[in-house]
């Protein structure tokens, strides 16, 4: 081997054992932000995962408090139809004298559409709180369908309907405002 090949061996050996390029974040020249490209590879891909593991933690938290929420919602909004119904009956039986009677016995089918969607709420998600308070207001909705039933099978006073219907209707609101505090307090 002569001496011209070994310098030039020797050449091609220190420019393949050059550092690789370095690429800057944002082209900024200082050490801590200039890697090469297996190194910037390694980083994406550490970010990437960290990132998409808060996500896949994150994701189902977001879900369930949203879907909490919608449903907590939809009791609330049981309890104020519960409430337009009887306020609808006392109304609708005001308008003319011996009406109660002919007014519950209308409301039947709403009544029942009524208990319905008490049965489409997923009590399991609400608070213990809310749980009681839509339990409540669910069991004053079944009163009132038997009530509507007892009506539409006897001989009850229009005097007595209405009592009773009132009686309804006030705990209701309670039962609606009762409900609406439990959600503040979560």
């Amino acid at each position: 081997m002569e001496t011209n090949q070994l310098v030039e061996a020797l050449a091609r050996a220190l420019d393949s054992a050059k550092p690789a390029q370095e690429y800057c974040f944002l082209w900024i020249d200082w050490w801590a932000t200039c890697m090469t490209k297996t190194e910037w590879a390694g980083w994406m891909q550490a970010i990437g995962a960290v990132t998409a593991l808060g996500i896949a933690i994150g994701l189902p938290y977001f879900q369930k408090k949203r879907a909490d929420k919608e449903n907590f919602e939809f009791a609330l909004e049981c309890v104020k139809i519960q409430c337009a119904l009887l306020d609808g009956i006392r109304v609708t039986a005001n308008a003319r004298p011996g009406g109660f009677k002919a007014a519950v016995i209308a409301a039947r089918e709403s009544c029942a559409n009524l208990l319905i969607s008490y049965r489409a709420v997923r009590s399991s998600q609400l608070s213990p709180l809310q749980h009681i308070n839509w339990l409540t207001a669910q069991t004053t909705a079944g009163q009132l369908r038997n009530f509507i039933d007892n009506v539409g099978d006897g001989n009850v006073a229009d005097e007595d309907i209405e009592s009773v219907i009132t009686q309804l209707f006030q705990t209701s609101i309670e039962q609606l405002q009762d409900l609406t505090k439990s959600r503040r307090t979560q």
